[in-house]
C-alpha cells in the first residue's frame, strides 16, 4: 500500500485544490501509469515514489458528522476514487475487495449505476448468479444505455455456468454405479 500512496496523495492534492484528479492519467491504476512518468508534480511524492519508505499517519478528527453537508460532500468526492480503485481491483481479480467496496457505496447512494454495475461483474466472477443478475438489472433499470453491455456480461456469465455444469457432468458421471 506504500507504493500506491504517492498517487493517492497527489489525487487527494488536486481534489482538494478544485483540480480533476484523473487529468493526465492514462490507466485506471494511477500508480502504474505514473510509473512510466518522470514527476508526480510534488517534489515529495516524487521521492517518496523513487524511494518508498515506511509512513506514519497522524489523524485529526474533524468536527463533520455522517450526514452533514460537508461529511457529504468529501463521500461525494471519495466515491469516484474507490470506483476507480474498484475497477482495477476487477481487472486484478481480487472480486471480494470490489464487492466489499461497492456494497458500502451503494449502501449509501443505492442509485450508483457504476457501483451496481463493478459489483455485479464481481459477483458474476465469484458465482453469485442471482446477484449479479440483481445488480445488473437495476443497473439497466437505472441506466437503460447499458442494456447491450449487461445482456454481453449476462450472456458471458450464462456460458460460465453452461461449461462449469457440463464439467461436473462429466466429472461425476458413474460415480454412484
Amino acid at each position: 500500500l506504500v507504493l500506491d500512496y504517492p498517487q493517492v496523495s497527489r489525487s487527494l492534492r488536486r481534489i482538494a485544490a478544485g483540480e480533476d484528479p484523473r487529468e493526465g492519467q492514462r490507466h485506471c491504476c494511477g500508480g502504474i501509469a505514473q510509473l512510466h512518468e518522470h514527476s508526480l508534480g510534488y517534489m515529495d511524492l516524487d521521492i517518496l515514489q523513487k524511494d518508498p519508505q515506511p509512513l506514519i499517519f497522524v489523524i485529526t478528527l474533524l468536527k463533520e458528522q455522517p450526514g452533514s453537508p460537508d461529511w457529504i460532500s468529501l463521500d461525494l468526492k471519495i466515491t469516484p476514487l474507490l470506483l476507480n480503485f474498484c475497477q482495477c481491483k476487477l481487472l486484478e481479480g481480487e472480486y471480494y475487495q470490489v464487492l466489499e467496496h461497492c456494497s458500502s457505496i451503494l449502501n449509501k447512494y443505492s442509485d450508483n449505476v457504476k457501483a451496481l454495475f463493478k459489483r455485479g461483474r464481481a459477483h458474476a466472477a465469484v458465482w453469485n448468479a442471482s446477484e449479479a443478475e440483481q445488480d445488473f438489472s437495476r443497473a439497466v433499470e437505472l441506466d437503460p444505455s447499458l442494456a447491450p453491455l449487461v445482456a454481453k456480461e449476462l450472456k458471458q456469465l450464462e456460458a460460465r455456468i453452461h461449461e462449469k455444469e457440463s464439467e461436473d457432468k462429466a466429472r461425476f458421471r458413474g460415480i454412484f454405479k
